[in-house]
């Protein structure tokens, strides 16, 4: 029987990957490898064992490897790494099966090692799935064709036709997306578009069991539910308080909640007064499977967090984009991401609103 395996770096890609294995037609022996790229990853893989959607459940502590933080004792141990990937790989993790698919999201150094070590025991089929907007961007394409063999024509040979390591470009057999028109650049090879994922009670259950939703406690019940980023985080930028602050004046305090970034150090929102969500930990796709927000309206400076709705699940939803009421952008929004970004929103301008200024939000 076929046998493929996931690599899950994110919470996000756990979601895409449960969606692929939950709607797939053939009957495939499938594992799953969850990083500690992500908090609790450890509960997540446990949660996932409890479905027996996946015949093994794996754990993995890449994240060192992937930030290239690996220490060698030696010149010649680090070149025996690269010569024979499925060494360094038994460091990691111990696959009790061989596997004719892989699946990864990413183009970290794992990603890479768990590809050239695979490849050596099979002619392994490489699918590359959806890890949001990034996937679609001209940033991924340069992150995918980073991942080729060497250049230096000695450590070729070695590499390549001596060892017979295989690296992730040119070797992509496919990518999977829910949008494949909307990909800006042309990986040159399959792109398959996934249906739209189901709100269906069987994959809701799943999904609910994997990230813990029933033990969730916040209630969003505002009819105004704004997205904070990362910004704080990454820059100590500030400018997002002042737009919310701008917002409540129209549409009254009361009637706004502040969904929280995870990342972010504080909650400074719930400092001045506003309902904030408690619970960082589950994602708001998450969220969007279990609740209608048809009446709602969603304010974010450019996050991807009104988009999703629509991408993934297909659900029109009123939103605004504030990207364009920014007196000075954070400079993560002058990239190829942010161009991304606001071709999503040109996308489904239908339902979609960049404003150019606070009055622009509807308040009926």
């Amino acid at each position: 029987m076929k046998k493929s395996i996931f690599l899950c770096n994110t919470v996000y890609q756990v979601l895409v990957a449960v969606w692929i294995k939950y709607s797939e037609p053939e009957n495939k022996d499938t594992d799953i490898i969850i990083s500690n790229h992500m908090n609790g990853y450890i509960d997540i893989a446990e949660n996932i064992k409890k479905t027996n959607l996946f015949q093994n459940v794996y754990t993995v502590d890449s994240l060192s490897y992937s930030r290239f933080e690996v220490e060698y004792s030696n010149t010649a141990e680090r070149l025996f790494s690269k010569m024979f990937p499925e060494f360094e790989l038994r460091k990691y993790i111990v696959l009790q099966n061989d596997y004719d698919e892989l699946f990864i999201a990413n183009m970290d150094s794992f990603s890479q090692l768990l590809f050239s070590a695979l490849s050596k025991k099979s002619n392994i089929k490489l699918n590359i799935f959806e890890d949001g907007l990034s996937t679609y961007s001209c940033l991924f394409k340069d992150f995918y064709e980073k991942k080729c063999p060497p250049v230096n024509r000695y450590k070729n040979i070695l590499f390549c036709k001596i060892c017979r390591n295989k690296y992730i470009y040119p070797n992509a057999d496919a990518f999977y997306v829910f949008k494949s028109d909307a990909m800006q650049w042309t990986p040159g090879c399959e792109i398959n578009e996934l249906k739209p994922i189901s709100c269906d009670t069987s994959f809701k259950n799943l999904i609910n069991i994997i990230f813990n939703y029933d033990n969730m406690t916040d209630i969003y019940d505002k009819k105004y539910i704004y997205f904070e980023e990362s910004f704080y985080a990454d820059s100590g930028y500030m400018e997002d308080v002042e737009l919310v602050e701008k917002i409540a004046e129209r549409v009254g305090k009361d009637n706004i909640m502040i969904k929280i970034h995870p990342r972010n150090p504080e909650n400074r929102f719930e400092k001045l007064g506003y309902k904030t969500n408690k619970d960082t930990s589950i994602p708001w796709e998450v969220i969007l499977l279990n609740n209608d927000f048809s009446d709602n309206v969603l304010i974010t400076i450019a996050s991807t967090s009104i988009i999703n709705p629509r991408l993934i699940f297909n659900k029109k939803m009123k939103s605004f984009s504030l990207i364009n009421c920014l007196k000075e952008k954070p400079e993560i929004l002058e990239g190829e991401l942010s161009k991304c970004v606001m071709s999503f929103y040109e996308i489904y301008s239908d339902s979609i609103n960049v404003c150019k200024s606070i009055e622009d939000i509807v308040t009926d």
